[in-house]
């Protein structure tokens, strides 16, 4: 886990975007980044036939600073990925929250490079924003969300319910309130929250060749009506499997990734296979 308290802010205030109202309690009230939340963004494809590509993006081999990691966020959403989710584990990276606003900048930049003039019926749906980006670590305390939030993440991956415990509903619901989305791994029948996660961190990890999946596929088919699921797939074909069982969203995961992530031609041909195998044309 990543310096979940002081030291994640002491790394905000180095880099400058560390607002005082972290600390404060009136914080939730704060007017919200302009941010497209993950769960708005299911809700605008996943009627399209298609469901949202998030790809994990890490350091290692190739990618040893934030500035690259910033250039490979850039690269990932050339090629047509629907949002980011980057690794800030103190086994991934020195740097976690440097790494997020890296990304974060990147999509902004990528945001408004294409952005849209203005549109003629100011009330018709959502504004367009940048292509939400995530934090992927372990979430213990609401002060870890607060700090996700100040480096720009439009929300968190990694609140475990097996983990956590009574306190699932708390970290749930305070990152719903500050905006940020909170898919809650491993919590079908004890609480009640309205994204899940699966086959992202603990408990689908057993090493039998497509196990994960299939626990994930079962998983999926008892989740309350109305809620929302992201699966993490390893290869294109678990990608296919997850969108068939059912998945909203898939995390295209790193180890996937990274076997792309030296060439822009490579990585938009991975994209452009996974729309395919997801997009129910095959």
């Amino acid at each position: 886990m990543s310096d979940p308290i002081l030291p994640g802010s002491l790394q905000l205030a180095q880099h400058g975007v560390l607002n005082s109202s972290a600390c404060n309690p009136c914080f939730c009230r704060r007017k919200q980044r302009e941010v497209a939340a993950l769960l708005q963004l299911i809700a605008d494809v996943v009627p399209t036939g298609r469901p949202v590509l998030v790809l994990e993006l890490s350091r290692g081999p190739g990618v040893a600073s934030s500035a690259a990691l910033g250039e490979l966020a850039a690269a990932a959403l050339a090629a047509g990925a629907d949002a980011l989710a980057v690794k800030t584990d103190s086994e991934d990276t020195p740097e976690p929250l440097k790494d997020v606003l890296a990304a974060t900048q990147a999509a902004a930049a990528a945001f408004e490079r294409q952005r849209p003039g203005p549109r003629a019926n100011p009330f018709a749906g959502p504004e367009p924003a940048p292509a939400p980006v995530l934090q992927r670590d372990w979430f213990l305390h609401p002060i870890q969300i607060v700090t996700a939030k100040e480096a720009g993440a439009a929300g968190i991956l990694g609140v475990i319910a097996s983990v956590t415990s009574r306190g699932t509903p708390l970290m749930s619901s305070f990152a719903s309130s500050i905006g940020l989305d909170c898919p809650v791994e491993i919590a079908m029948e004890r609480f009640q929250v309205p994204f899940f996660a699966m086959n992202l961190s603990v408990g689908l990890s057993v090493q039998l060749q497509g196990f994960g999946l299939q626990v994930a596929s079962g998983l999926l088919g008892e989740m309350p009506y109305g809620s929302i699921s992201i699966v993490g797939a390893s290869s294109i074909e678990d990608a296919r499997k997850a969108r068939q069982a059912g998945a909203d969203s898939i995390l295209i995961k790193w180890e996937l990734v990274q076997q792309h992530a030296g060439d822009p031609g490579r990585l938009a041909l991975l994209l452009e296979e996974l729309r395919y195998a997801t997009s129910g044309d095959d």
